[in-house]
């Protein structure tokens, strides 16, 4: 037998290994919504998982909610306002939302995000699993699956979803925060609160166990709140109400922290630059992905 075959007999396994990691990975996105954590209770409280998030990605710890003070932006830091504006990109007076009661919505002109992936790729697949239902009930829109239930649900389906390989583009909402935040006080001195941290924590971690698993998918990963909170409430504009944080963790991107971080308007920009797909002037949206990657942009 000639010797070259037989050498090619036994390093062709390992040459088709090597040529299957050159190949294009399948860009995808998972977007966590974790309501009322503020960001420096977060860091107090015993998160491994999250800790892996900022770890391998950027992260601020002074990103902001209740659009930007003094301007027609302005917003409370209630929930009805916050996931409107992180879902659809923009805040008050273009979204219309004022309050949890949704009066004045103008979602048919500045939609969920989904909304423009579908325009973009219809046959781009979309979930979302929350526990605050009214997300569903008002803003969410071209949802290919979604549902609603308690935390625990919301791991659980996130995690079966990225599992069977065909979802590209995951919204998780967890509301177990914020609960905990209005029945025994937002922050640190309040055991109760860091306890409902620490369990929210151990459900993500089961949704990127999943991920871990995905090898030939390139997931960007971010994580962010629609408010903090004070003492046993939030709405105002206060630095313990407004100040949140923002991670865009995964796929590439630079491991830093950022002293000043955007509005909690960049995550539907901060997914659209990881799929690929051109934001338009026209959608109004207020933010550049976080973080820029302009040349000159890395600390705004």
């Amino acid at each position: 037998m000639n010797l070259l075959f037989v050498l090619f007999l036994f390093v062709a396994p390992s040459l088709e290994k090597y040529f299957s990691y050159d190949l294009p990975k399948e860009k995808k996105a998972l977007v966590i919504g974790i309501d009322g954590l503020r960001p420096d209770s977060m860091t107090h409280a015993k998160t491994p998982n999250i800790d892996f998030l900022i770890d391998n990605g950027s992260v601020s710890f002074n990103a902001y909610a209740g659009g930007n003070l003094g301007t027609e932006t302005e917003q409370v830091t209630s929930s009805g306002p916050g996931w409107s504006s992180i879902l659809t990109g923009v805040w008050t007076n273009k979204h219309g939302v004022t309050d949890n009661s949704f009066k004045n919505q103008n979602y048919k002109e500045y939609p969920h995000f989904f909304k423009r992936i579908k325009d973009f790729d219809p046959n781009l697949y979309l979930v979302s699993f929350v526990q605050w239902t009214p997300i569903h009930t008002h803003i969410l829109s071209d949802a290919d699956e979604f549902g609603n239930g308690s935390d625990e649900y919301v791991s659980e389906m996130g995690a079966k979803s990225i599992k069977t390989g065909k979802s590209d583009v995951v919204f998780l909402h967890f509301d177990d925060v914020d609960h905990a935040g209005h029945a025994y006080r937002y922050g640190n001195d309040y055991p109760e609160y860091i306890a409902s941290i620490e369990k929210t924590d151990k459900l993500i971690g089961f949704v990127l166990d999943e991920i871990r698993k995905k090898e030939k998918e390139d997931w960007l990963i971010v994580v962010t709140t629609d408010h903090g909170g004070i003492n046993y409430g939030h709405g105002g504009q206060s630095i313990d109400e407004r100040t949140i944080f923002f991670i865009s963790s995964g796929a590439g991107l630079p491991i830093k922290t950022f002293d000043k971080g955007p509005g909690m308007t960049a995550v539907a920009p901060t997914v659209f630059r990881h799929l690929g797909i051109t934001i338009k002037p026209e959608w109004g949206w207020e933010s550049k992905p976080f973080p820029s990657l302009e040349k000159g942009e890395r600390d705004e």
